[in-house]
Order: structure tokens, then C-alpha cells, then sequence
């Protein structure tokens, strides 16, 4: 196993680590209240770690390889800032942290990087209804963060850039790699991968929300989690599918979430009933992104 592992680090050194940054976006210049800004507490003060989504009024969805290693006390965040460099951004302080149990993070599993923080007091920003992320190859999705544009650790403003659902069958064959003579398949049931030219998000966006636009409101399909290289033609983004954990998230909510049927526009212009199905919050609700990057 040392010894895969080893071969896999090669591998990956060998596609170039993920830096990180929102690549080919824009500056998002329209409030968008579920954004979360997660910052790690250091020596002297808080500095920037990852990205992230608010579920309902107390809880935040994330990377499992953002926080992994963190206590509550470990950790703060912005929401809802275009700017939460500024000194004017209010702190919010978590009071819990609940990591995936199947969550590994080794070299060769990148599975169910998906994790959970309770804000230590409620707020009453909007937050993000989570859909059903079996789309069809070609669908928009929006990705959003505060990674590097270019040379810097991280953009002082929210970015946010457009991708495409890439079809399951080519995401696992572009991260079907060849180790020490035998073929090991790193995409799972639980991942999906999102493309476009030159367009792509990276290290410092891990943990944010990848998400669908319908009239005019964002729903959340997944979760930057990791991929080779940054906008490489070769390998796609791969994301978290928020949906498949619906039951794991319910069973620390009080308010639940629910299913339900939503006509979608097809890029013909026609509709396809049915063909994607949103969850909606009902009554009673770095190690960086891309580590192999």
C-alpha cells in the first residue's frame, strides 16, 4: 500500500499540483447570502482555508479535507460576503465539526469528502436547497469561491465560473490511472466531474458549492472536492454529489429535506420532465480542494 501510494504521488507531481484559484470566472458582484468563507485559526489570527454553503440557519456544508483535522474551536467563518477579507466581515464561530465516517483522504480514495459545521449561533441568511445532480451531460453549473485568479494565495472578491456536466463514463476514464502496472479507478458513485475550455475551479474554492441555476435561483448539486491539474483538457473538476448523502445530512438536522419534481429546460430549448429532481428544505428545516491537484 506504502508503495501505491508512493506511485501515486509521482503520478500527480507529474500532472502538476492544484494551485488555487477560480479559473476563467468572473467577480460576482450580486449578494449571495449562502456563501461561506472558512478560515482556520492560527498562531496570531484567523487566515483563509476553503470554501463552503449554508444549509439552513445554523448549518454549513463542506469539504471532509478542509476540516478533517480541525476542532470547532479551530475554525470560523464569513457567510454571505462578497469581501470577507475586510475587516468590516463578521466572524461567526462554529460549535461543532462532523467529518464523513467513511471519509479516508489517502492518496489513492478521495470517496465521500463531504463534511458538516454547526455555527455556534443561528443567523437568518438565505441558504441553498440541494438537487438532484444526475444531469445531463452538457448542463450549466455554476461554481463560486475565493481562490487565486492568479499568482496570489486567494482573490480578495467572490468569483464565480461556469462549467459543464461531464458524462459519468468519461470522468472515469479520464481518472483511471495506471500504477505500478495495474489500472486503479479513483472516481466513485459519489463523485461527478464538471468541465468547460479553460474554465475550471481549484485549490482554494474545495469545499464550495457547484450548482444549477433555474429561474434565477442557485440550487446546490455538489461540492468542490478535487481533481489533476487546473482547467487541464486532459482532467475534469470532480465534485462531491450532495444528493447522495441526503440521509446522512437529515440525520443531524432538525429541519429536514425532501424531494421534489421540477421541469428543467434542455439546451434545445425544450423540457425535460422529470429529468431533474430537486431537494428542498420543508417544514420543521488543504490538504486543498483538489489535494491531488
Amino acid at each position: 500500500m506504502r508503495k501505491l501510494i508512493a506511485a501515486m504521488t509521482l503520478f500527480l507531481a507529474s500532472h502538476g499540483v492544484s494551485d488555487t484559484r477560480i479559473i476563467g470566472g468572473d467577480t460576482v458582484t450580486q449578494s449571495q447570502e449562502f456563501m461561506v468563507t472558512l478560515f482556520k485559526k492560527g498562531r496570531f489570527n484567523y487566515f483563509f482555508s476553503c470554501g463552503g454553503s449554508l444549509l439552513d440557519n445554523e448549518w454549513i456544508l463542506t469539504a471532509a479535507h478542509c476540516v478533517d483535522q480541525d476542532e470547532p474551536e479551530d475554525l470560523a467563518v464569513v457567510v454571505g460576503e462578497l469581501l470577507p477579507f475586510e475587516s468590516s466581515a463578521e466572524l461567526q464561530l462554529i460549535s461543532e465539526v462532523i467529518v464523513h465516517p467513511n471519509y479516508v483522504g489517502s492518496d489513492t480514495d478521495y470517496d465521500f469528502d463531504i463534511a458538516l459545521l454547526r455555527l455556534a449561533a443561528p443567523i437568518s441568511n438565505e441558504s441553498l436547497d440541494i438537487a438532484s445532480s444526475d444531469l445531463p451531460t452538457g448542463t450549466d453549473l455554476t461554481v463560486m469561491g475565493w481562490g487565486s485568479t492568479d499568482l496570489e494565495d486567494y482573490s480578495e472578491s467572490l468569483q464565480s465560473v461556469i462549467v459543464e456536466v461531464v458524462s459519468q463514463s468519461t470522468c472515469e476514464h479520464q481518472y483511471t490511472v495506471e500504477i505500478d502496472g495495474s489500472l486503479v479507478e479513483l472516481i466513485s458513485d459519489n463523485m461527478m466531474c464538471a468541465a468547460d475550455t479553460n474554465k475550471d475551479s481549484c485549490s482554494g474554492d474545495s469545499g464550495g458549492p457547484l450548482m444549477i441555476q433555474s429561474e434565477g435561483q442557485y440550487f446546490q448539486v455538489g461540492i468542490v472536492s478535487w481533481g489533476f491539474g487546473c482547467a487541464d483538457e486532459d482532467f475534469s473538476g470532480v465534485y462531491i454529489r450532495v444528493d447522495r448523502f441526503l440521509d446522512w445530512i437529515n440525520s443531524y438536522k432538525t429541519e429536514r429535506e425532501s424531494l421534489i419534481q421540477v421541469d428543467v429546460q434542455n439546451s434545445d430549448g425544450g423540457s425535460s420532465k422529470g429529468a431533474i429532481t430537486w431537494l428542498t428544505l420543508v417544514a420543521c428545516l488543504a490538504f486543498c480542494r483538489r489535494k491531488a491537484r
